[in-house]
């Protein structure tokens, strides 16, 4: 009677362990859809991880999987085995999405930055006639290059060092737009405004584009310049001829 009893015992402990595990299984499988799924939270990056608050969302999502799972369990003890096992994946997820964020701030931080550099050297090259067109732009992103060093957590030095490379990065870009901007503004004049700017501005351009720069504006600059000089020798012939015709000669 005993041994009986003794295996019914053992035989139900099993049957608890299993229908829990059964259940922690499912919740995993839960956690990890959430984590790497097509609607899991490391998909998201940059601005859509950080400005949504997805610890609260994940993690509000995850209890609610667990307790449905938990309360569809027979026993107490079952429910003890699962929430036991619950907690610790639980907070496997939160810890997770917590680590996201933080990769992912650095990431949006990254994105911001670059989009004021871009966005301002777009205002400078929209002013390009302008003699003050670079001055706010590269006022605002000095202040924002000042703030990604700190952000960056740079030293004294080396945070001169990086400032004045991401200076010199911004300017070049800044001219760089500005003389295209130029250079496509008008057929007859933008290629020579475009030739103004890069010989007053060209010592701040990165080489390798300064080379470029100036191959697209003397292409731009030759067949005008041509023409107009096509244009000054027909000048100079046609009233010659039309003399010519006038005392009844012949124009030669």
């Amino acid at each position: 009677m005993e041994r009986a009893s003794a295996i019914a015992i053992q035989a139900k402990d099993q049957q608890d362990n299993l229908r829990a595990e059964e259940a922690i299984n499912r919740l995993r499988q839960t956690q990890i859809d959430m984590t790497v799924g097509p609607q899991g939270f490391s998909n998201l990056k940059g601005g859509d991880a950080v400005n949504r608050p997805i610890l609260k969302e994940y993690g509000s999502a995850f209890d609610k999987a667990a307790a449905e799972l938990g309360g569809a369990l027979d026993t107490d003890y079952q429910r003890q085995l699962f929430q036991r096992r619950a907690a610790v994946a639980g907070m496997q997820l939160r810890e997770g999405i917590g680590h996201h964020i933080i990769q992912q701030n650095d990431v949006y931080a990254k994105t911001v930055y670059d989009s004021k550099l871009d966005i301002e050297s777009k205002a400078a090259a929209a002013l390009w006639k302008s003699p003050d067109a670079a001055v706010v732009p590269m006022l605002n992103i000095e202040n924002m290059i000042n703030q990604r060093a700190r952000y960056l957590g740079l030293s004294s030095e080396e945070g001169k060092a990086w400032a004045q490379d991401q200076r010199q990065q911004a300017e070049s870009k800044i001219y760089t737009n500005m003389v295209r901007q130029a250079l496509v503004s008008d057929a007859s004049t933008g290629p020579f405004a475009a030739r103004d700017l890069l010989k007053a501005h060209g010592d701040v351009i990165n080489p390798d584009t300064r080379a470029v720069l100036a191959h697209e504006v003397n292409q731009a600059v030759l067949p005008i310049e041509q023409r107009a000089v096509a244009q000054d020798a027909i000048k100079a012939v046609v009233p010659k001829v039309v003399t010519d015709i006038a005392i009844g000669g012949h124009p030669v």
